[in-house]
């Protein structure tokens, strides 16, 4: 920025830099896989809307609605994976659906 009186232009103040970002789109819905014991649990990446995406949280709803979250699909890293496996023995005590 600079500012001008009737007797000039003054110094250009200090450069600033900002980045226009806003929330991540709207997640597809992920697909699953049975792999031995386990589900697996994969999605694409959504748009970031110019901010790096950082995290994902999966959550499963069980049959009376309440939602549930495994530790193992807390993810974070770099590179962030799109995936995550879940213990089918974590899912066997109430009827789960992904949500």
């Amino acid at each position: 920025m600079q500012a001008k009186n009737i007797y000039g232009w003054g110094q250009y103040s200090s450069i600033l830099t900002i980045a226009a970002a806003g929330v991540p789109e709207q997640m597809s819905i992920p697909t699953t896989t049975n792999v031995g014991t386990e589900i697996v649990v994969t999605w694409e990446k959504p748009y970031d809307s110019s901010s790096l995406i950082n995290a994902y949280n999966v959550y499963f709803r069980t049959a009376n609605k309440q939602l549930y979250q495994n530790p193992a699909c807390v993810v974070t890293g770099n590179p962030l994976p799109t995936t995550c496996s879940v213990p089918i023995t974590s899912l066997i005590a109430a009827p789960f659906s992904l949500v």
